[in-house]
This record gives structure tokens, C-alpha cells and sequence, in this order.
């Protein structure tokens, strides 16, 4: 007989017998049964599977003492060469120090006791800064922000405040009771995370932020409160020539040496190289095969729109001297450069005179004058970046970076 569609309701469709029925229901029952043997089968496979890495953000490239990295709950020793992704905990003992090269370009240099973590830090497909921030919980960080040629962020957020900026050299300290920036070239943002107020820092300049409270007025600081800063968070005494072998992983292409050691990726550098540290902030070494490239900022060198020497440049110029004593081959090129504010026919003949400023002034006050020296100015025809904002606008970072001196020399 067939089955009463009233008494089996909505399980049974018509025309459905009972031995039909049956053999519907068991089979559901042994598909159930299979597919949920199936499902546990692949959580087990799963549960024994490490959790894959988040997407790199940087690079070990400097490291003394212990420093740590917590990944996915696991904690293990850093090493050069080793990465560090986005979501890690980068933890610095209280006798480590530690440098990373970000994706960006950018040099984090971690005193000891540091504790922060990478919270996001993306780049374009031509490895410029899109979003990176850091979050602060414990210690000394120096920052030498890379530039970009168009709007980005780069922040880091400590338990009072949150710090911002563009392309910088700067340091900001998560003490208990605040936190403390001080800006070396470039400006900062500081903002406080309980009242919102915020106070542009400019350079050599420091301001901080209680809880609750709001940012301090930017106050002036010597050179000497800067360098001592600087000299906790890097791995060598600020203003001593140094002579470190670094090793470079094999997949990396080359580097760029911030003066305090730090790197960036060039071409054609050698697997193992030597670092310079000479502790002038905001300048560059860059290292190609046998050529070396010093960059000064002509800020430090000279003030605004003259040529003279600075009295406050014979420091740098003395580390600089020391360098291309012990390792310059060959002729020396000076090259000036200039910002492009003003005409191109001023800016060219002031980029001439500031080169042949730096010559005459390691010949006599250095006595190189048995280098043989040849001078350049490109006046503003060579930046190092826009000099505008991608809206046409004035880019007062942008400039400062393309207002130079670079002396060029070989190795061997």
C-alpha cells in the first residue's frame, strides 16, 4: 500500500513507499556518518598542521645580545638574517640590541628592553610605504623612516599616545609614566590617545605625553641629549668609526647603510660587507660593488642659502674625513644638490659652491690634501624625491631630503 502522505508529513513526497522510504533514511544516516568521520579526519590533519607565517615585514640585519620573536604563541631566538612578519612580537632583552630593515626601506633600531609589535606594514608593488604601524609597549625605538614619493602612513602607538610621521629620523621612548619623542631631522606629529590634542615636534626637538593628559610643548635639545639617545638604541658609540663584518643573506641584493649601520636594498652589493657608523643623523652610505656614496644633508652643512661651512658641521666633516682616509681609492667626487625653490641658474652655481665648500674644507681644516678631489653641482636637477605632494603642493620633508652633499669615491 502506499504510504498516507498525512502521517509522514514533509519526510515522505507522494508516490513513496515504505521500503523506498527506509532505504532513503538509512542512506542518509551512513552518508551523515561518513561525511562527519570525513570532517574530524581533516580537523585532527589540520590541528597537526604549524600555522603558516604572516607576510614578512622586515628583515634582521643588526643584532647584539639576546632578542626575541613571538609568532603564533611560539617565542624563538632571532638571528641576522631573520624575518620578522606582521602580528610578531619583537622582544629585546635587557642586554640586546637590535636592527631591522623593513620592507620599505625603513631602519627600526631597538634598545634594549624594547618590546613592540609589528601590527601592519604594507607596501606597493615597488616596495614604497603604503600603511605601516607599530605598537610600543615597552622601551627605546629609533626610526629612520624611508621616504615616499606620494602620501603614507607610518605610526606608532604606545599606551599614551601615538606618534606620526612621514620620512623622519626620530626616537620615541613607552616609559611607565609616558611617552617621550625626539625628532633628530624632519617633524613628528604626537597626539594623546585620552584627549586627542596633538603637537607637530620639529627637528632636534622632544615632546611627550602623560596618561590622560595632553602633549607638551616642543622644547629644543643640545646635540649631545640626542646623540646620548641615539647611542642606547644603536649597536655602536655615536661618532666612532667602526668596522663590523655584517653578513647579508644570500637573497638579498644589496644594501643601503644608514650611517648608524642600517640598510636598505640597493644592487650589486657584495655577500659580506663592512659597516661605517659615523653617526651624523639623516646622512646615507650607499655601497655598490667597489663604489662608496656619503650623503650629507646640506642642513647640517651649511645654513639657509649659503655656502659657508657651518661651525656645528666640523664634527660630521671630521667622521667623514676619517672614512675617506681609511677607505677611499682613487679620485674623490663631491657632488651638491639642491632644492627647487629659487632658479635653476642660482640653485646650480649655490650647489657649486657648497661642493667646493666641503673640498677646501677637508683639505685644510683635515688635511686630505693628498686626495684628489673633483667637484660637481646638479643644482636641483637630481632629486632624491618630489619636492611637491602628489596634489602639487609644497613638500617642505620632500626638500630637505634633496638639499645634499654626496662625496663618491672607490674602495680598491
Amino acid at each position: 500500500m502506499w504510504a498516507n502522505p498525512a502521517l509522514v508529513g514533509k519526510v515522505v513526497v507522494h508516490q513513496v513507499g515504505w521500503e523506498n522510504a527506509s532505504t532513503a533514511v538509512r542512506r542518509a544516516v551512513a552518508n551523515a556518518a561518513f561525511y562527519g568521520l570525513l570532517a574530524a579526519l581533516l580537523l585532527i590533519s589540520l590541528d597537526q598542521i604549524s600555522p603558516a607565517r604572516a607576510e614578512p615585514a622586515g628583515t634582521v640585519v643588526g643584532i647584539t645580545g639576546e632578542c626575541f620573536v613571538e609568532s603564533s604563541g611560539q617565542r624563538s631566538a632571532l638571528a641576522l638574517g631573520a624575518a620578522v612578519a606582521i602580528g610578531d612580537i619583537v622582544d629585546v632583552s635587557s642586554a640586546g640590541k637590535l636592527k631591522l630593515r623593513m620592507s620599505d626601506g625603513s631602519i627600526l633600531s631597538l634598545a634594549p628592553g624594547t618590546r613592540e609589535t609589528v601590527t601592519t606594514y604594507q607596501t606597493d608593488a615597488s616596495g614604497q610605504r603604503l600603511n605601516a604601524e607599530l605598537s610600543l609597549a615597552q622601551g627605546l625605538l629609533r626610526a629612520v623612516v624611508a621616504p615616499v614619493s606620494r602620501p603614507a602612513v607610518f605610526e606608532v602607538t604606545t599606551a599614551t599616545g601615538t606618534a606620526a610621521v612621514r620620512s623622519t629620523d626620530w626616537l620615541i621612548e613607552a616609559k611607565p609614566d609616558g611617552t617621550e619623542v625626539v625628532v633628530i631631522s624632519g617633524s613628528v606629529n604626537l597626539s594623546s590617545l585620552a584627549t586627542g590634542v596633538q603637537v607637530l615636534i620639529p627637528a632636534n626637538h622632544s615632546a611627550s605625553v602623560g596618561l590622560g593628559l595632553d602633549p607638551t610643548p616642543p622644547r629644543p635639545l643640545e646635540s649631545a641629549q640626542i646623540s646620548d639617545l641615539v647611542a642606547r638604541a644603536e649597536d655602536a658609540p655615536v661618532g666612532k668609526v667602526v668596522d663590523i663584518e655584517r653578513h647579508v643573506p644570500s637573497d638579498v641584493a644589496g644594501r643601503i647603510l644608514d650611517i648608524g649601520g642600517a640598510a636598505r636594498d640597493i644592487t650589486g652589493l657584495t655577500s659580506d660587507i663592512k659597516g661605517i657608523d659615523i653617526g651624523i643623523a639623516g646622512s646615507h652610505v650607499t655601497v655598490t660593488g667597489q663604489e662608496t656614496r656619503i650623503e650629507l644633508p646640506a642642513d647640517i652643512l651649511f645654513d639657509f642659502d649659503k655656502s659657508d661651512i657651518r661651525p656645528g658641521a666640523a664634527d660630521a666633516l671630521k667622521r667623514v674625513a676619517a672614512v675617506l682616509r681609511e677607505r677611499a681609492k682613487g679620485t674623490v667626487r663631491i657632488e651638491g644638490h639642491t632644492d627647487s625653490k629659487g632658479e635653476p641658474a642660482y640653485n646650480q652655481k649655490l650647489s657649486e659652491r657648497r661642493a667646493e665648500s666641503v673640498r677646501k674644507w677637508l683639505i685644510e681644516r683635515e688635511g686630505l690634501g693628498n686626495v684628489k678631489f673633483t667637484t660637481q653641482g646638479f643644482g636641483a636637477t637630481r632629486p632624491k624625491v618630489p619636492n611637491t605632494k602628489p596634489d602639487g603642493s609644497d613638500d617642505p620633508d620632500g626638500r630637505q631630503l634633496n638639499r645634499r652633499v654626496e662625496l663618491v669615491f672607490n674602495t680598491g
